[in-house]
């Protein structure tokens, strides 16, 4: 089925990483008009682009049904308080990059963000799927009708995938 792996060595790697990720991106953002062009430019695409990639596997790690664990709920259910507010958190989370990513003005942050806010979104769609088993294959069949869609839409815009390293 659909999926990718990242693994970070224990549950409390995760919201380590978010905060430094979030702090990490805050300090670029601060800091992105402020520091001499000579010390700032080295630095800048990989911060925008690593930062932005770390907080993104670790809010969909943390936002995944199968990862979130409730002591009350011996079934993993869609209708959980703590799924709800990881969720949230996570909408937030990216949101608020992709808009910084635009006010900053630094497009490989935006891009990055928004990639995994689409990715979050299937994500969420396949976890529907799979936990209601109601419409599992007509959903599959959408994911790959939207990610062909997707690829043709990349190969025409071309400049979307060369922003994601833009400084």
């Amino acid at each position: 089925f659909f999926g990718y792996f990242v693994a970070f060595l224990s549950d409390p790697a995760i919201p380590r990483c978010e905060v430094t990720s979030v702090l990490l991106l805050s300090a670029y953002a601060a800091t992105r008009k402020t520091l001499p062009e000579r010390v700032a430019v080295p630095f800048r695409s990989a911060v925008a682009v690593f930062g932005t990639i770390a907080l993104g596997m670790a809010e969909l790690i943390a936002s995944n049904l199968y990862f979130i664990k409730e002591e009350n709920h011996p079934h993993r259910s869609l209708f959980t308080r703590k799924y709800y507010l990881r969720n949230l958190l996570s909408i937030a989370l990216l949101t608020t990059a992709m808009a910084a990513g635009h006010l900053v003005p630094s497009p490989a942050i935006a891009s990055t963000s928004l990639v995994f806010f689409i990715l979050w979104a299937i994500e969420k769609l396949l976890e529907f799927a799979d936990s209601t088993a109601f419409f599992l294959w007509p959903c599959v069949l959408l994911v790959s009708i939207y990610l062909w869609w997707a690829s043709l839409w990349l190969r025409a815009h071309d400049d979307f995938i060369s922003s994601l390293f833009a400084l």
